[in-house]
């Protein structure tokens, strides 16, 4: 057997281990100081979650493995030029790329049951273009594209979208912005004015997926206890999928404590490069979420740091060192193909390991679907419930 499998598997039961040492002196405790709600059964399981939520185990660790990490957005060198330049590169754009193309296709008409030509409309792929009233407000001789931005989002919330032109005609701005430009030079619209996105109480709001809705974190953890249990039990194959099930978990929960938009795809790529010491970290270039302005610190030799890719590109996040030991564990595991990034196992497979997780915990019904994308927002502590937006309740 692989020793990369026998390390992470002894890694498992030291941390379950100490978890019980734990557990035995807060019974003891317990016994001890009747009445004492410190050391309650439900101080207990909260303590327990957030344990095996960080991969740790002292308090002043886990409380410093819980904090949401957000600042300033990063600046862009997109987001701070000329809005009026981007503008009429749009304008141009409109009249390069939205003429509609017309192709013929054969008809069936059933009256007369024979097949026509008739022509078929391609929809123009920058939603409207054919109308001179198919425009937004102009940006200010020197106004930057950002402030660009806030000044629509403003509008849009103190005066709704308008109509159909109108809303239309934003639609193909930012998604001119959205094409034109990488990812992570125009990630700030989405801060500003998301993809999918509605007004509530005259705000914009982001509009989410059921399954990316947070679930509580004794459901979280419970998850990662079936998982761990699982990666010492059973076919040799199926331990190492539930290994790696475990890993993209605990990335997922990790990632989530960084306020910046990410996919589950990044988190499921993540290179076993990513994962540094305190002092490898120290020495590196990676710049800070939040620059000067948001000082933490992340160089010490209690802590590795996990760089977390996002639209803003790579973020520095502290993580545990036992969780570290253990990713660099997972990247050296056997696999068919070379190792670029800490995972290898097929998605399909990841995603039934996580579904029969899931059937052996048995979470309260009432939550809906719990998938990975669920662990991507911070698990909460608000009691055996699940927010959802008003549509998912009423169905």
């Amino acid at each position: 057997m692989n020793s990369s499998f026998n390390e992470l598997c002894n890694m498992l039961e030291d941390f379950e281990s100490e978890c019980t040492k734990i557990r035995n002196i807060w019974n003891q405790l317990r016994i001890d100081n009747p009445g004492f709600e410190q050391v309650s059964e439900e101080n207990w399981q909260e303590k327990q979650a957030r344990m095996w939520l960080h991969g740790a185990i002292d308090v002043w660790e886990c409380n410093e493995l819980e904090k949401w990490l957000y600042g300033d957005l990063p600046t862009t060198k997109v987001a701070q030029s000329s809005a009026l330049s981007i503008y009429k590169a749009w304008e141009k754009w409109l009249k390069i790329s939205g003429v509609s193309n017309f192709t013929t296709c054969l008809e069936y008409q059933k009256k007369t049951q024979v097949y026509v030509e008739v022509e078929s409309k391609e929809p123009s792929g920058t939603y409207y273009a054919d109308n001179d009233r198919f425009d937004i407000a102009k940006p200010f001789k020197d106004e930057i594209l950002f402030n660009f931005i806030v000044r629509l989002a403003h509008s849009i919330e103190d005066n709704g979208e308008g109509g159909k032109l109108e809303r239309r005609a934003l639609k193909s701005f930012l998604s001119f912005l959205r094409k034109k430009y990488p990812n992570e030079q125009v990630a700030f619209i989405e801060h500003i004015i998301p993809y999918k996105r509605k007004l509530h109480c005259g705000k914009i709001i982001r509009l989410i997926p059921p399954e990316a809705y947070p679930i509580p974190e004794n459901t979280a953890a419970n998850i990662l206890m079936e998982l761990a249990r699982r990666s010492r039990n059973g076919r040799l194959d199926a331990r190492c999928t539930a290994i790696e099930s475990l890993a993209l978990c605990w990335l997922c929960i990790a990632a989530s404590r960084i306020r910046l938009p990410k996919t589950l795809e990044m988190i499921s790529n993540i290179k076993s490069t990513a994962v540094l010491s305190g002092k490898e970290f120290s020495i590196s270039t990676t710049p800070t979420y939040g620059g000067d302005k948001f000082r933490r610190p992340l160089v010490d030799s209690d802590f590795s740091v996990l760089l977390v890719p996002t639209w803003f590109g790579e973020q520095p996040l502290k993580i545990s060192n036992r969780f570290a030991a253990f990713l660099k564990a997972v990247s050296h595991l056997p696999s068919k193909q070379p190792r670029e990034t800490i995972l290898q196992r097929p998605k399909r497979s990841l995603t039934r390991m996580f579904d029969e997780a899931l059937k052996s915990i048995k979470p309260n019904p009432e939550y809906g679907n719990i998938t990975y994308l669920s662990l991507l927002n911070q698990p909460h502590i608000f009691g055996d419930h699940r927010c959802q937006s008003n549509n998912q309740k009423n169905k």
